[in-house]
């Protein structure tokens, strides 16, 4: 256990652009603003409930309430008002921002990079010139950084 060997032979991380990382951190910070979002109407739509609700009567808030007896459970109402809300703002985390973004990243795989002439590479072996293998698009947007090639 002690070898070499087995010390480097742990597992591998898995590599991610600057980009992505970047759009992770963006997610997240969407995330917490729709959390903040979400509670803050719900705080105030349970609010003007418990002050206009009687007087608003377009809104048939006596069809849709959470009474138990001649009460409200203000918890349960906010907590109902809060999901609602997390419905209504779903729109403000693009999911499919991820799923375009990783498409592009195949198609420059597999159509670009597979295919260019400039990318190849002479194989002195079988004495003929070998088009790149994109095993990976997870990276391709920080290939405009490389400055020097070993």
């Amino acid at each position: 256990k002690q070898t070499r060997i087995y010390m480097n032979g742990g597992k591998t991380p898995t590599k991610d652009g600057s980009f992505n990382s970047f759009l992770n951190h963006q997610v997240i910070y969407l995330i917490l603003v729709q959390v903040a979002l979400c509670f803050a109407c719900a705080l105030a739509s349970y609010f003007y409930r418990a002050r206009f609700g009687s007087r608003a009567w377009y809104l048939r808030l006596d069809v849709y309430s959470l009474d138990t007896g001649n009460f409200e459970n203000p918890i349960a109402q906010v907590l109902v008002n809060f999901l609602t809300f997390w419905i209504l703002f779903g729109y403000l985390v693009p999911i499919s921002l991820f799923v375009t973004l990783e498409v592009v990243k195949l198609v420059q795989a597999i159509g670009f990079m597979n295919n260019d002439t400039l990318m190849a590479y002479y194989d002195p072996e079988e004495k003929v010139m070998k088009p790149t293998k994109a095993r990976n698009s997870n990276l391709n947007e920080d290939l405009g950084r490389v400055k020097y090639v070993f």
